[in-house]
């Protein structure tokens, strides 16, 4: 082994420490979009559990760079907006896939996707592409002093939501996708304005195209990342 080479040994009894460990040296050598380090180990961590990767011993960092670089990122293919909400929506249903009681006395997830809202007028009718809510507040049921949507279900306590928004990188004009991008953050302040109390809401903006420079809000309560998945830029 040469003086400055990196030797990583993966354990099957520290699977998580060990992916960690060989999530943080990919991501020092190679661009890890669209996953996070945290993201790149629990897609380690999982790959070696269910034995869809192999990489124990010493060779382990190096076969785990090679795994990185021909076989997860060339499938790791962003081409519509809806791959943008499946992936996320993956990643959220490991920690909120778990089944909790209703307030009908039925049984859901927090997590949720293409959700309408009432608002307290009840006329809001606005769409949101995820959702994360308090199950208890969930009713499925109409009753005498609460209606629910037409759609079937009302709730009562949003702990958070999510937009996105993806340009493809042969379509759209740079004025075109920001508009868009405001436009769900216009919703997104109509929809906090009708409901009594804080929750988290987030924008993630995908640019297949290039670079705009496009002005994200940092706030207390509501965040927006823009990220150019374009290498070229």
């Amino acid at each position: 082994m040469e003086k400055n080479e990196v030797l990583i040994k993966v354990r099957k009894s520290k699977l998580k420490e060990d992916s960690a460990k060989l999530a943080k040296h990919i991501a020092s050598k190679h661009k890890i979009t669209p996953y996070n380090e945290d993201e790149l180990t629990d897609v380690i961590c999982a790959g070696l559990r269910a034995g869809e990767i192999v990489f124990y011993g010493e060779n382990a960092l190096n076969n785990a760079e090679k795994w990185f670089k021909e076989r997860l990122m060339p499938n790791t293919i962003i081409l519509t907006e809806e791959d943008v909400r499946t992936y996320l929506y993956h990643l959220l249903l490991g920690d909120f896939g778990e089944l909790e009681e209703t307030a009908d006395g039925g049984k859901s997830i927090p997590l949720h996707s293409e959700i309408r809202w009432l608002g307290s007028s009840g006329k809001l009718k606005l769409r949101s592409d995820i959702v994360l809510f308090d199950v208890s507040s969930l009713r499925t049921k109409n009753r005498a002093e609460i209606q629910i949507h037409a759609k079937g279900y009302g709730f009562g306590r949003p702990y958070i939501l999510i937009e996105t928004k993806l340009r493809r990188n042969k379509r759209g004009a740079n004025k075109g996708f920001t508009q868009k991008i405001l436009k769900d953050r216009e919703r997104i302040k109509k929809i906090k304005s009708e409901i009594p109390h804080d929750f988290y809401s987030y924008i993630i903006a995908l640019d297949k195209k290039k670079p705009i420079g496009f002005q994200t809000e940092d706030l207390e309560f509501h965040k927006e990342f823009y990220v150019c998945l374009n290498e070229s830029n």
